[in-house]
Order: structure tokens, then sequence, then C-alpha cells
């Protein structure tokens, strides 16, 4: 038996949602909970800032959708700053946090607090 569609209707793609600041902030976490020790993470504050925002500039709103800003993740863990690499955010959200995941991977590495210490990869997303 062939299965049809009904006259008037087709099948559609769905249309992609935009990815925002805080879709990307709420991705990280388990990101972030997995790489650090409780210690590490009792001083994480991270956020997801233009990528030409100066020190002092406030992070993006948790709405604004990133189709339209480059941007990328910048932290503060043990009283050191660090950051990803410009958010590529057209690989999609698993491939994203990947990338954020080796970028802290190689902070912790040179980190005072955790120097030369491996600690992924982990599969975060399902």
């Amino acid at each position: 038996m062939e299965l049809t569609m009904p006259r008037g209707l087709t099948y559609a793609e769905p249309v992609p949602q935009p990815l925002t600041a805080g879709d990307v902030h709420q991705a990280l976490m388990p990101m972030f909970t997995t790489m650090l020790t409780d210690d590490e993470l009792a001083t994480l504050n991270y956020r997801v800032v233009r990528v030409d925002a100066c020190r002092d500039e406030p992070p993006l709103r948790y709405d604004v959708d990133l189709d339209d800003v480059m941007s990328w993740i910048r932290w503060e863990i043990a009283n050191e700053e660090g950051g990803s690499g410009s958010l590529h955010i057209e690989d999609g959200l698993d491939v994203l946090v990947r990338r954020v995941q080796s970028d802290l991977q190689d902070f912790i590495a040179e980190s005072r607090f955790a120097w030369g210490q491996y600690r992924g990869p982990h599969h975060l997303l399902s």
C-alpha cells in the first residue's frame, strides 16, 4: 500500500529556530559541569559576548539571535580568564558545544589550577 499526502498538503522541512545566546548558555552548562571539579565549578562565571566586545561590556541578552551577531564564550574560573574561539552556530549546537569544550580543555591544561590535566572528551548532548 502506497501512502500519499492528502490533496493540497506537502511535506516540509521544519523551519530552523534561531539559536539564541540563552540557548548556547544553557547548552554549555552540562559541559562545564563535566569538565570542571566542584571547587572550580563554584568559581565559574561564563557569558556569551560579541567578538568585538570590550572587556567590561555586558554579556549578550539571552534573547539575542546569534545569526545576527559574531560571538564567543568568555569565562573566568579560579580567578583566571579565558574563552572560546568564535561560535559557528551554522554547524549545530552539538558541534558548537564540542568546540567550546576543546577550547576549555586547552585552557584547563594551561591554567595554574590544573596545569597539564586532560579532562575530555565526553558526549554531552543526546
